[in-house]
């Protein structure tokens, strides 16, 4: 659940980032006490260079031919086109080189589990990498954490969303002000049975003009919003639908009487 993962952030941070302390810890350790001993006892690094340069220089040479082949035989115009000059050679060389890719294939295997093991241990203190593959990622509780937070975070501090309520706070916060200072009702207000003052059609429509600005301001500056936005209804509205019209119905015709 996203809540439970978002309220897990704070602690899981600080946990990964210790234990990622230790990981690094214990691999720079590793690290420089192979090359202290590779100094002080030449003959293991001189022994594991003999026994290795064979494969090295195979790989390498295999790698080489390969990729000269595909520059300059297999693709059209020396590689600068995606497309093969010759498939009944490209294919030849596929076959009768099966062999020297297992040989590639094993090597390249070592090759990638060594670097899944340093990245995976260097990215460990970090919420927002997953050390798991893309597909496999919701069995991360770490970058679960992570992305619970950022979806938390975004659906209480949506920057349009907290304009609209500020906007529509102010507006209240002046009509309270105003019934405070004069005692009762404004002008241009009743009150319902709750007590709260509702505008009437003089003071909607000396607010009107103000809540277009102020809502075409906004849409200029987020063209995104304009695609959000929907027609409304302009059946004729009764008497009493007339005398609930409060702020969010003036909101929304004064977007459509904007743009149009």
């Amino acid at each position: 659940m996203r809540v439970v993962s978002a309220s897990r952030y704070a602690g899981f941070q600080v946990a990964y980032a210790v234990f990622g302390f230790l990981v690094h810890f214990t691999i720079l350790f590793a690290i420089t006490g192979f090359l202290s001993l590779a100094i002080l006892i030449p003959d293991i690094l001189k022994d594991i260079a003999l026994w290795a340069w064979p494969i090295v220089v195979i790989g390498l040479a295999i790698t080489l031919v390969q990729y000269l082949l595909a520059r300059f035989v297999f693709l059209q115009d020396r590689g600068r086109v995606f497309a093969l000059d010759n498939r009944r050679l490209f294919h030849n060389c596929t076959f009768f080189a099966f062999l020297y890719n297992i040989y590639l294939g094993l090597f390249s295997s070592l090759m990638r589990l060594f670097k899944g093991m340093l990245f995976g241990a260097l990215l460990f203190p970090r919420l927002d990498y997953s050390v798991l593959p893309r597909v496999v990622e919701r069995f991360d509780p770490g970058y679960r954490a992570y992305v619970g937070f950022l979806q938390l975070e975004n659906a209480h501090t949506h920057p349009v969303l907290v304009c609209f309520c500020r906007l529509l706070l102010f507006s209240r916060q002046g009509d309270e002000k105003e019934v405070a200072k004069e005692g009762g009702p404004i002008n241009g207000t009743r009150q319902d049975a709750q007590g709260a003052s509702k505008p009437t059609g003089h003071d909607r429509h000396r607010r009107l003009p103000r809540n277009r600005w102020f809502l075409a301001f906004t849409l200029i500056h987020n063209p995104g919003l304009q695609q959000l936005r929907h027609s409304r209804d302009r059946r004729p509205r009764s008497r009493d639908e007339d005398e609930d019209f409060d702020i969010d119905q003036i909101v929304i015709e004064g977007v459509g009487s904007t743009m149009r």
